[in-house]
């Protein structure tokens, strides 16, 4: 998924297929806010918000332990993690 949307005061942060779905689900959550705004706006208003995914955290990386990994005593593998291009 490559698109994301956040509301902090619903269902946080999104994952969606399209730029369109993303920002359907922002502009929904800015009209629930404003229907909530009786008297004034949550002050969390200002954090919904919807992009572009570029980069995430993958493994790269997975192999059993040698002696030099410092994690040799409590791990039966070393797992490497890196920011990948989605």
């Amino acid at each position: 998924m490559k698109y994301f949307s956040y509301d902090p005061n619903g269902d946080g942060f999104q994952t969606h297929e399209t730029s369109e779905e993303a920002k359907k689900v922002a502009e929904d959550a800015l009209e629930n806010e404003r229907e909530e705004a009786i008297e004034e706006w949550n002050e969390e208003v200002t954090e919904i918000c919807w992009g572009e995914i570029k980069q995430h955290i993958a493994e790269t990386n997975r192999r059993p332990i040698n002696d030099q990994d410092p994690c040799r005593f409590n791990c039966a593998e070393y797992v490497e993690y890196e920011l990948v291009e989605i």
